[in-house]
C-alpha cells in the first residue's frame, strides 16, 4: 500500500499489446520525503533469469531531488548493471 510521498510504476515492453510474452518488464518504487528520495526500488525483469534489482541506481537516488538529469543518470547507472547479467 503506498504511502503519501510514494510513487509507483510498472512497464512490459513487449512485441504486441497484450498477451505477448514480455521482452522486459520495469518496475519502480520511489518513496519521499520533503522533495528528497528516501527509498527507491528499481527491479527488472526477463532478460535475466530472475527479477534483478539495480542496487547501483537505487542507492545513487538516495537523498537526491528527483529532476530530469538525475533520473537519466539513474537509467544509465541501471542499464549497465543490468547488462552484466543478460
Amino acid at each position: 500500500i503506498a504511502t503519501p510521498g510514494t510513487g509507483m510504476a510498472h512497464e512490459k515492453l513487449g512485441r504486441r499489446k497484450s498477451g505477448a510474452i514480455s521482452l522486459m518488464t520495469s518496475n519502480v518504487v520511489i518513496e519521499q520525503d520533503q522533495g528528497k528520495i528516501t527509498k527507491a526500488r528499481l527491479v527488472f525483469g526477463v532478460m535475466t533469469p530472475s527479477a534483478r534489482r539495480a542496487r547501483p541506481a537505487e542507492e545513487f537516488l538516495i537523498g537526491k531531488v528527483l529532476t530530469e538529469e538525475i533520473a537519466a543518470k539513474a537509467a544509465e547507472l541501471a542499464r549497465n548493471y543490468i547488462v552484466e547479467y543478460i
